[in-house]
């Protein structure tokens, strides 16, 4: 006997045939979620976000980025690469906002070199940055 649906036999009983349709419900739970996975990408992304910190407020020493502080890191899509926001102290225009993006890009290879050595990983995940403006207060 053979363990997968026909597709007649999934036909029989719906109108309409989707991608995980005839698979073993407890494979799709365990493919979907991985704890052990997440969990490390998200230790990865706060070690990531201490040294960044500390390379921007001394390593990096460009007047332009002097107002920026790292609101988050996060995996993009998985954990090789990363993406980090920054956010100004207060709002600034749309293109210095653009300007100090790619001054931090520029310093891209200083960052990971900092990673690198604080991380305890075969390969150094790449980097994308990202500026922001602080959220605006609104009065009520």
């Amino acid at each position: 006997m053979n363990d997968r649906s026909s597709r007649r036999d999934i036909l029989r009983h719906c109108d309409a045939v989707g991608p995980e349709d005839g698979a073993d419900p407890r494979d799709l739970i365990r493919r979907a979620t991985n704890p052990n996975t997440d969990r490390k990408a998200r230790q990865l992304c706060r070690q990531v976000e201490r040294t960044l910190s500390l390379v921007l407020g001394g390593d990096i020493d460009d007047d332009l980025l002097r107002d920026l502080y790292i609101v988050s890191v996060d995996p993009a899509p998985q954990s090789n690469h990363l993406l980090v926001t920054f956010q100004t102290a207060t709002a600034v225009p749309a293109e210095q906002l653009l300007e100090k993006q790619q001054v931090l890009g520029g310093y891209r290879g200083t960052m990971r070199a900092a990673i690198a050595a604080a991380i305890n990983r075969r390969k150094t995940p790449d980097l994308s940055v990202r500026v922001i403006n602080p959220p605006t207060q609104s009065t009520p």
